[in-house]
Order: C-alpha cells, then structure tokens, then sequence
C-alpha cells in the first residue's frame, strides 16, 4: 500500500513547481521528474538518482477538478473557493526521508496555489495547521462598495432547521459568513465558541415564535460585515399585512473588495446560489450599494451614498421591479416567469434558476441594460418612498433609509408561498 496526500487549491498547479522545489534541495541530491501535472495529462512521476540510476520514489496524480462538495470535511474553510486536487502517492518501501520529502512538497505546493494539505491515514491536516485568514480588512477610511446578498424563504421555513442549512451551507462554500457573535439587538450578547451554534439556533428559534415577528443580528469574519434574519409580523388581520405573503428574509452583507478576486466572487455566487437551493427560497438577490464610507470594520451611510429601490415591508410584496447582479427564481416564481427569463438563465437547477448579469458585482447604473422584464402582476408596487431610492441612484445620492416604513403595496399577484 502507498502512504497519501491530498491537496486541494484554489489556483490551478503548474508543474514547474515541482521542479522549482527539488531545485532547492541538498546538492548532492538529483531527481528527475517525468510528467506533467495540467489537467488530463495524467500524473507526475518523482524519482531520484541512487547508484547511478533514478528510482521513482513517489508520484503525483493530478490536477483534477472539484466541486466543494469533495473537499475532505477536515479542509472545509481552509481553502477559498476550492477548484483543484492533486494526490502525493508514496510507495509503502520508500524511507522515512521520501516520506518527508513528499509532505515537504506537499505544503510548498498548498503554499505555491493557495490550497492545504490532507494526510488522510492520520486523519490530519498537515498545512495550514490553523484556518488562515483570507482576507484582511484595510484599516484606512475608504469609499467602497458593499455587496447585499438577501434570501427570501417561505414562513414555513422559519425554524431552526434552516439556521443549521444556513450554518452548514456557510462552512463548505464561504466559512467568513458564519456567526460569530449575535443578539437582538447591540451590543451583541450572544457568541459562537468551539463551533457551538446552539445559542444562535435558540435565539433563532426565540425570534422565529415572537408575536409580532422579530429580527436576529450576527456579526461575521471578513469580508463579511454580517447579517440577519428576519420574521414577519403573522398577524393577518392588522391593515399593513393584508394581501401579502409571511416570509423569512436572510441576509448577508460583504466587503466589495474583496470581490475583486475571482476567487471570492466565485464562493460568493456558490454561497448564493446553493443556500437559495437548499432552503428553497423562492427568490433571492445579490446587489450592490455604492459610496459607502469604510474605516476598519465599521461602515457609515451618508449623503453620499446610494440605496437599493427594494420593497421596504416585513413581508413579501412581490418580486422587485429593478435589474441586479445576482437573481434567483425558486418555485413557484421560477415557473412563472421563465419564458421572461430564458435567454439570461446562467444556471438552472430542479429547485430554480439563476441570473448572473455580470461577472464582477456592479451597482444599478452599471448593470447591462437588458436586464428581463417580469409580469407587471407579479411585481411589488413601490411607493414613492422607495422610488425615491430609485431615481436618486440615477440622478444623485440619497441618504440610506433607516426605518422600515411599511408604505409599499403587494403585487396583483402573489403566488401560494407558505410551503413545507
């Protein structure tokens, strides 16, 4: 039997690694390396010269490519965005000096494409030993970009069932958006330790059965700001809530920084599109405010800046009249208006479909123009509160809104939502 090791990256690994390596090895050591490590072009074949002749002493097999799916569950959240597996092969009769050499190479490769290393008989990671940190916010005031990603899920899926999806789908495609810390309210009382979220599944549970509907605030690991979950207010019979639709909203709010890296912008959709998947949301969408004001983690809205024209409710009006980066149709929406959509589906899946206008976020007045046009029947009926968000982004800013004034109206039609 051979001794294994697993590697999984985010950039694609280049051969010449291998030898730049070696390279740096004892000068009375000579190796030869046959093979190339590209993708599909089979394995590479390490050997080393003793008595005069090379003798393979191990093997890589690889680049494959992955799904965060296949990551091995010790290397989830080590490695962003995870797109490449390589396996070190040593031959169970090579010397404790092969074997070291192999797990050298190992790391220097994990180093080299921003990956890790697994040794899958010890059941151990061997590099990095603690969960790196990805990103590193700047320090400096700063004018930036913040990226919205905001599910809505039926009211029937307001227990903790999905809190433990929200949690779990985090941990495999971006671990920075876990909770850390929690509350009702600030400062926060509650704190995940020792990746415990059972306070953050009470509290979730406490907000989900409130009478009048209530919000949880969690505070995250950058790039992530952090976020909340809200509840709508389940009394049918007050003015404000006739014709519209109970929901739960999740939502997520992340430095556009770092989205500059393809790297994040691709564990960023895959946390979108995946979560809006598994708690069947029926719709969800990722868009971007501009002219933020930054310093460290904290962010400021001024005059400056410019609001998104979303419905501003505690329950579900419809589906929001204007373009954005990222668009998911879950059921029953995704059936309703297909046909509108079809020819700017990016991704379709049995739970829905997903838009993607772009391949960096960008805000409104960026955005393509041809953005599909949704039944004026199913759309949320602004009011001028929030149009005025609306025509600020096009012709001068407007200060973030900071209540929640329930001024809108509820679409001409809202299909049944509340679903098991």
């Amino acid at each position: 039997m051979s001794y294994d090791l697993r590697i999984v990256s985010t950039s694609e690994p280049d051969t010449s690694a291998v030898s730049e390596f070696l390279s740096k090895r004892s000068a009375n050591d000579r190796f030869r390396i046959d093979g190339c490590l590209k993708a599909g072009s089979g394995n590479v074949v390490v050997s080393k010269e003793k008595r005069g002749e090379f003798v393979p002493v191990f093997m890589l097999d690889g680049a494959f490519r992955i799904e965060v799916e296949d990551v091995d569950d010790s290397l989830v959240g080590r490695v962003l965005a995870p797109q490449w597996l390589i396996e070190i092969n040593v031959p169970s009769a090579s010397s404790q000096s092969e074997l070291r050499l192999a797990r050298s190479l190992g790391v220097y490769l994990s180093k080299a494409f921003q990956g890790a290393m697994y040794d899958p008989q010890e059941d151990d990671v061997v590099w990095p030993k603690k969960r790196p940190k990805h990103y590193k916010t700047p320090q400096g005031a700063e004018s930036i970009s913040v990226v919205n990603l905001c599910w809505y899920l039926p009211y029937a899926k307001r227990d903790r069932r999905t809190a433990r999806l929200f949690v779990e789908v985090a941990q495999r495609h971006l671990y920075e958006c876990l909770p850390r810390r929690y509350g009702l309210f600030e400062p926060f009382q509650g704190k995940v330790e020792d990746g415990d979220y059972g306070g953050f599944y009470a509290l979730w549970d406490e907000a989900a059965a409130a009478p009048f509907g209530d919000m949880v605030h969690f505070a995250c690991s950058a790039p992530c700001y952090g976020g909340s979950v809200s509840f709508s207010d389940p009394r049918d019979d007050m003015p404000r809530n006739v014709d519209a639709a109970k929901r739960v909203k999740l939502q997520v709010d992340i430095d556009g920084r770092a989205l500059q890296d393809p790297a994040w912008r691709q564990a960023t959709v895959a946390l979108f599109q995946s979560l809006a998947r598994a708690t069947g949301s029926f719709y969800a969408i990722a868009y971007v405010e501009t002219g933020v004001e930054a310093k460290g983690r904290s962010l400021y809205f001024t005059g400056e800046s410019e609001t998104y024209p979303l419905p501003r409710h505690n329950r579900w009006l419809g589906i929001p009249a204007v373009p954005s980066w990222l668009t998911w149709f879950g059921r029953p929406y995704a059936d309703l208006v297909q046909s509108a959509c079809e020819s700017h589906i990016t991704s379709r899946f049995e739970e829905g479909f997903l838009l993607r206008a772009s391949d960096e976020p960008l805000g409104i007045r960026a955005l393509p123009q041809n953005f599909p046009e949704i039944a004026v029947e199913l759309q949320a009926k602004m009011s001028e509160h929030s149009l005025a968000g609306h025509r600020a982004n096009f012709f001068g800013p407007v200060v973030k809104p900071t209540d929640d004034r329930m001024t809108d109206k509820p679409a001409d039609f809202i299909p049944p939502l509340d679903r098991d």
